[in-house]
């Protein structure tokens, strides 16, 4: 960009102002060799000076300008409670603890659910790819990869959709299936209940002990509300990484700008 040499467009014109904002910036017709017919803002002096404009609009925060230019959305930063990239790192690091217990845990302690074999497998599969999800975006924030953020953004939209399927189905199982769950505390956490209700004793541990002490009901109860913050944490997870591959997007575009004050 800094070797490309920019020019005012002549125009018939006696005024290349294309339009004033109501902040009072001056919009005025650029040609950039090899991209185009372009506006841009007399108050950015990068792009100003470039194209050889000698007259300044009055002074806007660039910040402001920045704002105006780049937003993709109906308003820049919405719903960002921290810091963009520090937060998601942040979200996705708390994420990728619990999912690995969740997962171990799911793993290990099925067999007292109300589950089959293939519906655990799918529990199992989707956590993993959840989990490995959640990995490749951590990776592409702490390394300001464009191309993992890009690959994490659209990972994500098949993913979410794949979550919500578990996490209903989920629920719904555990609600259905709590009897058996009551059953082994009924046994004194000795012998657990297979999905055709017969009856086999297992090798068990402590945990279901700790489960029946809290009761059934209660247990998966929990369990509901765990898959529904998970399934929000998610989705927010997402939109963080989408906001950042759209900050690359415009940070490629503009080089010049120094974008730390909004997307620190």
């Amino acid at each position: 960009m800094s070797n490309l040499r920019i020019r005012a467009q002549t125009t018939t014109q006696t005024d290349d102002t294309l339009r004033l904002d109501d902040d009072g910036t001056a919009w005025h017709k650029v040609r950039c060799d090899g991209y185009g017919l372009g506006v841009a803002p007399l108050a950015i002096p990068s792009l100003t000076q470039e194209c050889g404009q000698s007259r300044r609009s009055t002074s806007t925060p660039r910040k402001a300008l920045v704002q105006k230019r780049t937003a993709k959305m109906w308003c820049d930063c919405c719903c960002i409670v921290l810091p963009l990239r520090l937060g998601a790192i942040i979200l996705s690091s708390l994420m990728l603890i619990y999912q690995t217990i969740g997962l171990y845990l799911l793993h290990t302690y099925s067999s007292i659910l109300p589950f089959s074999t293939y519906e655990t497998y799918f529990y199992l599969a989707t956590s993993a790819l959840q989990l490995l999800t959640t990995f490749l975006s951590l990776v592409a924030l702490g390394i300001r990869s464009w191309v993992l953020t890009r690959m994490a953004c659209w990972t994500w939209l098949p993913l979410l959709l794949l979550g919500g399927v578990r996490g209903g189905v989920m629920a719904y199982r555990l609600q259905k299936g709590v009897y058996s769950v009551e059953w082994v505390c009924n046994q004194n956490a000795t012998s657990t209940l297979t999905a055709n209700s017969s009856y086999i004793t297992n090798t068990t541990t402590g945990i279901e002990s700790k489960i029946c002490a809290v009761g059934a009901q209660a247990v998966v109860e929990y369990a509901a509300i765990a898959l529904v913050v998970d399934y929000v944490l998610m989705c927010y997870l997402a939109f963080l990484v989408w906001r950042y591959r759209a900050y690359l997007l415009t940070l490629a575009r503009f080089p010049k700008i120094d974008y730390a004050s909004l997307y620190t």
